[in-house]
């Protein structure tokens, strides 16, 4: 009953992605493909997340995405894909939206397809990004959320509401994650005596690279 009343909705997106689709002639599909890889697992965006972290003046945005990440999983792929099975909509061999899939190069997905991991990760590292860096020009990793997003109704392995609900699980992760990060560091300021809380906010790999240059 839940999801039947996000039928409309779900069947009016993916039927205009799929118009979308023909009248570009699928050549967007590679590059959608591209933009959906982003998402995967949320490997990459878990790789650039630890990457930011090697810098003094990123570091807490690695930290918030990472953390985000991990809030954003659980609430995705360990708790609601276990607890609520939606079949994909290309499962069903006799619906539009199994002929949408093989129009746009059959791109398979297994397991539940509600809520959208790839739109939970996407959501959870870019307004991560967005509430810690420069506001002026953060707001572009949410245009790259949104298209990792969309390109899972693109190819027809998500429902529009899966993707809508991995969207609200990522905010709630990166919402949480950012005043989190808050206490935490506010809590560091108190200790900063520590070993751990210097390192923390002493290292760089900038510096590192520096001290390696000058003693050559």
């Amino acid at each position: 009953m839940f999801f039947e009343s996000f039928a409309d909705f779900d069947y009016a997106i993916a039927s205009s992605f799929h118009s979308f689709a023909e009248a570009t002639g699928g050549k967007l599909n590679l590059l959608f493909r591209a933009i959906t890889i982003l998402g995967d697992k949320g490997l990459i965006l878990i790789l650039i997340s630890a990457i930011l972290l090697l810098f003094k003046k990123t570091r807490k945005t690695g930290s918030t995405a990472l953390i985000a990440l991990a809030i954003g999983a659980i609430l995705t792929n360990v708790i609601l894909k276990n607890a609520i099975f939606r079949a994909r909509p290309f499962e069903d061999a006799t619906s539009e939206y199994y002929d949408w899939w093989l129009f746009t190069g059959s791109l398979f997905e297994d397991k539940s397809s509600f809520p959208s991991g790839h739109s939970t990760a996407a959501m959870a590292f870019g307004l991560s990004f967005f509430l810690t860096m420069d506001k002026r020009w953060s707001w572009s990793a949410l245009i790259l959320t949104l298209l990792i997003g969309l390109s899972r109704i693109y190819f027809s392995v998500h429902y529009a509401s899966d993707v809508l609900f991995g969207f609200i699980n990522g905010a709630i992760g990166a919402t949480a994650s950012f005043f989190l990060f808050d206490w935490l560091y506010a809590y560091m300021l108190r200790h900063a005596e520590n070993k751990f809380v210097k390192f923390w906010f002493s290292f760089s790999i900038i510096d590192l690279f520096k001290k390696k240059e000058s003693s050559t």
